[in-house]
């Protein structure tokens, strides 16, 4: 993880690069703007390993030096981090390359005030399957749902999705196929809130769909 003052990034085309002093090969995986309000903070990798962090973490972070925030087997990077607020009613799901689902509650994940740790399994995958999405989410009235390359979506509310404990293989939730094209993403939108989904094409253009 890294912090830095946004004022301090000049409004000519610096290199963000040059700022970060970036290790050879690595890249920048998520932006978010440094919330001093949030008090936990999920990360995942690719090969299904999360880790609960406590904000004090981010919070010791000097500005404009960088920290390790986990230890990542060989092969394996971060896939995923999601700021959360309660721990104990929350609930996750991760999506995989395969178009399968896990859901399980957020107490299931301990939250580490030390920084550099290897994080605790979060998903059993198999051969080549690798970590495509990490959700939140509140309530189970809210709906997760995957869209395919090829435009196709399958939605359905979280509370229809089967609890299971973190570690365990996930469910089939979207076929992948010629057909059904494969999962690009997925994100959990609220019905109360009448939350819409934007779709953007290879090509640039862009769709907003009330789901």
């Amino acid at each position: 993880a890294f912090k830095m003052k946004a004022y301090k990034i000049s409004n000519k085309s610096n290199w963000v690069g040059n700022i970060l002093n970036l290790e050879e090969n690595e890249k920048i995986i998520y932006l978010s703007k440094f919330d001093k309000t949030i008090e936990q903070y999920l990360i995942i990798t690719k090969l299904g390993k999360i880790k609960g962090l406590n904000s004090s973490i981010m919070k010791s972070i000097t500005e404009n030096r960088s920290k390790a925030i986990i230890q990542l087997d060989k092969g394996d990077i971060v896939q995923g981090f999601r700021p959360f607020k309660n721990k104990d009613e929350e609930i996750i799901t991760i999506v995989s390359s395969e178009g399968k689902v896990l859901k399980f509650p957020s107490k299931n994940v301990g939250i580490l005030k030390g920084g550099n740790t290897k994080g605790s399994k979060a998903i059993t995958l198999y051969e080549n399957e690798f970590v495509s999405r990490l959700n939140v989410s509140l309530s189970e009235e809210d709906t997760l749902i995957v869209v395919s390359d090829i435009g196709k979506a399958k939605k359905t509310m979280l509370k229809d999705i089967p609890t299971k404990k973190r570690g365990q293989r996930p469910i089939i939730f979207y076929n992948q196929d010629k057909v059904n094209g494969n999962v690009i993403g997925a994100e959990i939108i609220s019905d109360e809130k009448k939350e819409a989904v934007m779709l953007i094409t290879e090509k640039g253009n862009v769709t907003i769909i009330k789901i």
